[in-house]
């Protein structure tokens, strides 16, 4: 992932590439025409191969909530991200959820502002660590998402979930942002260099009937390493 070198210097690099563990993989690799007649992908190749779902998010929200001691529950539940989006010319960009440098205490004053909004809409939100918060809602199982990598860097418009509830998702999603606008917590850390947290993404949509699969596990277990 990410391993493609700007087109432009492409050819220089790949004169001099010396990569003898990519070459044996290759080596092994047999290759295959996709045709991908979706309107957005879900995910990142490996995502997608991992998870062997093309359609969706991978489903890791449960495996993920276990992972970090959050008590199994039933229902429908969602990784729910404190994000940033950059305001380009026409568009609006989401960034790297990994360089938020989010710490506890912002994203317990966030997350305490968040919950009375998902509450009053009848969703239940839940805490699990700093960039990784859950939010059930049973009523959007088939919500189309998609990953925060996948997404990154590109205009949001064509990533933003798909489906039903997607109208409700984007009111509560423009309410919080909103709310989050004028926190006390964004004005710190704009102050400080650091990026706001304006947005939240929603993604890994999975129910508690879904048993995980060893790709899930792999991404679920990469995700963590990268978080804590």
């Amino acid at each position: 992932p990410f391993a493609f070198p700007p087109a432009e210097h492409a050819k220089d690099l790949l004169a001099a590439l010396q990569a003898p563990g990519l070459a044996s993989l290759l080596a092994k690799a047999s290759l295959q025409q996709h045709h991908d007649s979706a309107p957005f992908n879900p995910a990142l190749p490996h995502e997608c191969w991992l998870s062997q779902d093309e359609e969706n998010s991978p489903p890791v929200a449960h495996l993920l909530m276990q992972k970090l001691g959050l008590r199994a529950q039933e229902g429908h539940w969602f990784v729910m991200q404190p994000a940033n989006l950059h305001i380009a010319r026409d568009h609006l960009v989401l960034t790297d959820c990994r360089d938020l440098q989010l710490t506890e205490s912002e994203s317990r004053e966030l997350f305490a502002l968040a919950k009375p909004l998902l509450t009053e809409s009848g969703l239940t939100l839940e805490y699990g660590h700093p960039n990784l918060w859950f939010l059930r809602a049973d009523q959007w199982q088939t919500l189309r998402t998609c990953t925060p990598d996948v997404v990154c860097g590109h205009n949001i418009d064509v990533w933003l979930p798909r489906g039903e509830g997607e109208r409700e998702w984007r009111k509560i999603q423009n309410e919080l942002q909103m709310l989050w606008h004028t926190s006390a917590i964004n004005e710190k850390r704009e102050a400080e260099g650091k990026p706001r947290i304006n947005t939240v993404w929603l993604w890994g949509g999975a129910s508690h009937m879904q048993t995980a699969t060893a790709g899930c596990a792999i991404l679920v277990d990469s995700l963590l390493q990268q978080n804590l």
